[in-house]
């Protein structure tokens, strides 16, 4: 396989380069008071193509002016983008002119002086989703399980857009690589660090995902499917950073000072519990099962099954693109 492209792994600020889709449909009321009424929204889901940093907006359309709207959102919250990667959706490739008149229009006010301005738009060939890989993980990650916890719940926009943010703080909490090297300090490095200095973080609630769904109040219900999410994404990603080819081809065994995450079921939010390795313990094929974590809250006994290894910078295997 050939080396990453260039906008993959030069960094300038957070979505200096971005790679852009829409995910859809989903069902909310139309008023904060009508139940009986219900139109379609979309998400669209912007990705930084060097941190992995996800932002999500919400469309009333697929058309361009919904999409140029959600757009302009995005770079006021996060700044203005250089290159933008997409598919050739009429919406993109109609955003795409819009851009290229108004920014002309700009340099001729200005005199030429646009290099501020310049947006480059690449679009990728027809049919060929695997060119966006990266955005298509990040939809992936947002619509399988965003669909599966809202149901046939009905949100309004207010809530659903509550939800919504929520999900892009968890997605950019997870844990890229280790932090720092020293082996008492196995803090993550994570998305929200290039855009924050630290993992996202949100304000605490009760926990709900075993309480009586049908006994809930609408605000407790939103959190319940934020809780719903975390958890069922959780389980997707730390199986990302757990694959095995069973039988197949030989691993390298875990080792001492190795960084991991442990499968915690009790730990919410955008929280990951991580630890360095203090001792392992081979099987009689040499082949390592079980290790000791050493933790914040404590020192543990795992099996390897229960625990996933960070990557480390440098490392010659990186993990495949999940979001």
């Amino acid at each position: 396989m050939v080396d990453l492209p260039k906008h993959r792994k030069s960094f300038v600020k957070a979505f200096h380069s971005v790679s852009i889709d829409c995910c859809g449909p989903f069902m909310i009321r139309a008023g904060a008071e009508n139940r009986g009424k219900t139109r379609r929204v979309d998400i669209v889901v912007f990705v930084c193509t060097s941190t992995k940093a996800v932002h999500l907006e919400i469309v009333s359309s697929l058309s361009t002016e919904a999409f140029l709207s959600s757009f302009r959102r995005f770079i006021s919250r996060r700044g203005v983008c250089k290159e933008v990667y997409s598919d050739n959706g009429r919406n993109f490739v109609g955003a795409s002119r819009e851009l290229r008149r108004m920014l002309t229009d700009e340099a001729q006010a200005l005199q030429g002086s646009t290099s501020d301005l310049k947006i480059v738009w690449h679009f990728q060939p027809a049919r060929s989703p695997h060119f966006g890989g990266l955005v298509e993980a990040a939809v992936k990650s947002v619509k399988t399980h965003l669909k599966r916890v809202v149901g046939d719940h009905r949100l309004n926009y207010e809530e659903f857009y509550t939800i919504l943010t929520q999900v892009e703080a968890v997605l950019n909490s997870r844990p890229i690589t280790v932090l720092s090297d020293d082996p008492r300090d196995p803090q993550p490095l994570t998305p929200g660090h290039f855009l924050l200095l630290a993992p996202p973080t949100q304000l605490p609630d009760d926990d709900l995902t075993s309480a009586n769904i049908n006994h809930l109040q609408h605000w407790e219900l939103c959190q319940r499917i934020v809780q719903d999410f975390i958890r069922k994404w959780k389980i997707t990603y730390l199986h990302s950073l757990q694959e095995r080819a069973k039988w197949h081809t030989e691993k390298e065994n875990i080792q001492v000072d190795d960084v991991v995450v442990l499968h915690d079921a009790s730990v919410s939010k955008g929280e990951w519990t991580l630890g360095r390795v203090e001792a392992v313990h081979k099987g009689t094929d040499g082949r390592v099962r079980v290790i000791d974590i050493k933790t914040p809250r404590g020192t543990y006994r795992r099996a390897i099954t229960n625990v996933s290894k960070l990557p480390m910078c440098g490392s010659h295997s990186p993990p495949r693109e999940h979001v």
